[in-house]
């Protein structure tokens, strides 16, 4: 019996699964397991396996182009084919705003961070980064 095949009776005989099978560390995989990353796949339903290509000339380019605006031309394609309703802008200063609230936010965990781990932390840093969380939230 080779040690494969020995291996494969120990782990058979320990009611546990072969680590190749399970994903674990072997042959049949890069290394150990780990969850799968990026967005959850779309149900069936739901994919755009179906591409259609049109053809337009330079004006009607240059319309679609200014009615689709951030939106890529595809995405303005089927909003307009199918009827749906032009998804809403977001004004730039509100994108400026949110940027400008997520460090400020991100400033204010990374203290209350430090202060869970008992690290120390200056009163005056709490202070200032309070006012610039506020100032950030007031949005001045």
């Amino acid at each position: 019996m080779s040690n494969n095949e020995q291996q494969g009776v120990i782990l058979a005989a320990q009611n546990s699964p072969c680590p190749t099978a399970s994903g674990g560390e072997g042959p049949a995989s890069a290394g150990p397991w780990r969850p799968r990353r990026g967005r959850k796949p779309l149900a069936p339903a739901d994919r755009r396996e179906h591409p259609l290509f049109v053809r337009v000339n330079l004006a009607e380019l240059a319309k679609l182009d200014q009615l689709r605006g951030t939106r890529t031309r595809g995405d303005a394609l089927r909003s307009l084919a199918l009827g749906q309703a032009a998804p809403v802008q977001v004004p730039e200063i509100n994108v400026r705003v949110r940027a400008e609230l997520a460090r400020a936010s991100s400033n204010l965990n990374q203290i209350a961070a430090r202060l869970g781990a008992k690290r120390p932390v200056e009163l005056d840093e709490i202070a200032k980064t309070l006012a610039q969380f506020r100032a950030a939230l007031i949005g001045r």
